[in-house]
């Protein structure tokens, strides 16, 4: 058996050109802060964006997350103030996927572009819209997004341009889907526990973050409030899957509150007998693939990472951690019934070993306000083993979807990749630290682990103040997965374009059990190829047993085009 996606080649063309269009300001005005919430029923602190405009208590919510949704028109300029409510934490607000050209300074990432909002101050992030689709916005300072502090971003086309997908399918209702997987302690316990150094107390092990607790759809999910120790009688391994020992988290009581697994009622989605909604789907999970379906309906794929695709109809869809899909979907079912909405991890990418006991949630797709929900055809399995025997909707692997949806016909081929002028190669993979005191796992490209600079990066390069920026190289020996052991450096690394140049990058991935997300800022890219490096010679046909050839060869692996074929799928970000 063959990992998917283990090696992806794409070009990218370093450009500023930008359309022109009538411009409108859009203003909008948010406080971040942390308050108590209980989004699937178990109590903790939460964070969130806030909209300014909603009066002196415009924090008192019961779904204080996602943030409130920024829409625009392409073309005009979208003025966004932030004020950073959460005392000496400081922060950022990534737009993500939108382009930014010719104004960097306003991508919102922290020590690249911009120092952070400091605790009481604001910032103003002001641009002008190139694009149109489905985006998402936030904070890029560390992993506050994943306890909430995100929102949905629609851009619409300009005033006398009309939608495709609206002048095909008329629809009457939309819809906007944030996914996210759910834990219940705050990132920076999540970031102790697995950065702490080994043995600093007798018995002290670092765990993964993993398994998640829950599912939620716009700040919503569903949690049984079961409570257990799932590391008694093992002791955490930095192998966990392949080890055979169990991958999870010490699920506690809540501390602010009791847990009510009824807290809210389930969410529902309004679909008219007979007509088209459009479902804006975002995966903003922390790490996982997430995996969605409508009982006894199919969902049109129209566009993806806000861009018109060749459309395809399909029973569910798998959508990788920061992308965005955009379905129709017909309703065209008994209209005296509510349908279930199935939101879950695919069952390849839970760990053998890991007790499920619930890691999915759902909501419900309702045509009229009658009360009767249809038993759904298909419901999540937990046993991984079992789903697989199975064959069951949940084991189905389609994460290479993303590289088969092209992009929707264009005029004058208008998406044809240029030839590259130079490629570059980029070999990554997981690696163990083998010191006391270090990170359980680290991922490094070319050797080298990312460290954050001392002042935002781009500034420093405008200003001539490169050599001021504290490199803190640092020497490390590790031990990789499907890599040999080697030395790697944690440094300020960086790749240099030219501007106005194409570039062909070559991503290899040699981990042998784990996907990775990339998001390429500011760009769309232009994919050509995609496939599994072959195993090594020795490797083993058990999954966890397997090495690749690549060692980092990845450039001789992958065929050198000149001029590119036909690009496969265009869009930002992806998955290898």
């Amino acid at each position: 058996m063959s990992r998917p996606i283990l090696i992806a080649l794409f070009t990218l063309f370093v450009s500023s050109l930008l359309p022109s269009y009538p411009c409108a300001l859009v203003q909008y005005s948010f406080t971040a802060l942390q308050v108590p919430g209980n989004p699937d029923g178990y109590p903790l602190p939460v964070l969130g964006y806030f909209d300014n405009t909603k009066g002196p208590l415009y924090y008192m919510s019961d779904r204080p997350f996602p943030g409130p949704l920024i829409r625009a028109k392409m073309g005009d300029t979208l003025q966004v103030d932030i004020t950073n409510g959460l005392g000496e934490t400081k922060i950022t607000t990534h737009f993500h996927g939108i382009h930014q050209k010719n104004n960097v300074w306003m991508d919102g990432t922290y020590m690249i572009t911009e120092c952070g909002i400091s605790g009481g101050q604001t910032f103003r992030y002001l641009f002008n819209v190139t694009q149109t689709g489905t985006y998402w916005y936030h904070s890029h300072a560390g992993p506050e997004y994943t306890e909430g502090l995100l929102g949905p971003m629609i851009i619409d086309y300009p005033d006398g341009e009309e939608d495709p997908v609206m002048a095909q399918f008329q629809y009457v209702l939309e819809h906007v889907l944030i996914l996210q997987d759910w834990d219940h302690e705050t990132s920076d316990q999540l970031g102790m526990l697995y950065a702490a150094p080994r043995g600093i107390f007798p018995g002290f092990q670092p765990q993964f973050p993993w398994t998640h607790r829950a599912i939620l759809i716009n700040g919503r999910g569903q949690f049984n409030c079961k409570y257990n120790n799932c590391m008694d009688g093992y002791t955490p391994s930095e192998k966990g899957r392949c080890a055979g020992i169990p991958q999870c988290l010490v699920e506690r009581p809540p501390l602010i509150g009791p847990c009510n697994a009824t807290a809210y009622p389930i969410d529902e989605y309004t679909c008219q007998p007979g007509k088209y909604i459009r479902i804006r789907i975002i995966n903003s999970a922390s790490n996982m693939p997430l995996q969605m379906w409508i009982d006894r309906h199919n969902m049109t794929i129209v566009a993806r990472d806000g861009l018109e695709v060749a459309q395809r109809t399909v029973p569910f869809i798998t959508i990788p951690v920061g992308q965005r899909l955009d379905v129709m979907v017909l309703c065209d079912q008994d209209p005296g019934y509510k349908y279930s909405m199935i939101y879950t991890v695919p069952a390849v990418f839970i760990p053998l070993s890991t007790n499920l006991d619930q890691l999915w949630s759902h909501t419900y797709l309702t045509y009229t306000a009658n009360t009767s929900v249809v038993v759904p055809h298909i419901i999540p399995l937990y046993n991984y083993s079992t789903a697989r025997d199975l064959g069951s909707l949940m084991y189905a692997n389609d994460t290479n979807l993303e590289y088969t949806l092209p992009p929707a016909p264009a005029p004058n081929d208008a998406f044809v990749a240029e030839p590259a002028d130079a490629r570059v190669v980029i070999n990554y993979g997981v690696v163990w630290d083998s010191r006391a005191g270090w990170p359980l796992e680290e991922w490094v490209l070319n050797f080298k682990r990312f460290m954050s600079p001392n002042r935002p990066y781009l500034q420093s390069v405008l200003l001539g103040q490169l050599d001021s920026i504290q490199q803190n190289v640092e020497q490390v020996r590790a031990t990789g997965s499907g890599i040999s052991t080697f030395n790697y450096t944690r440094e300020t690394s960086t790749i240099e374009l030219e501007y106005g140049k194409v570039y062909e990058f070559v991503i290899v991935s040699e981990d042998f059990y784990q996907q990775h997300p990339w998001h390429m800022h500011g760009h769309t890219l232009n994919f050509t190829a995609y496939g599994s490096l072959p195993l090594g010679a020795n490797s083993s046909t058990d999954e966890c047993q397997k090495t690749w050839q690549a060692n980092g060869k990845g450039s001789e692996l992958a065929p050198d085009y000149t001029p590119p074929p036909p690009h496969i799928a265009r869009r930002d970000p992806f998955t290898v």
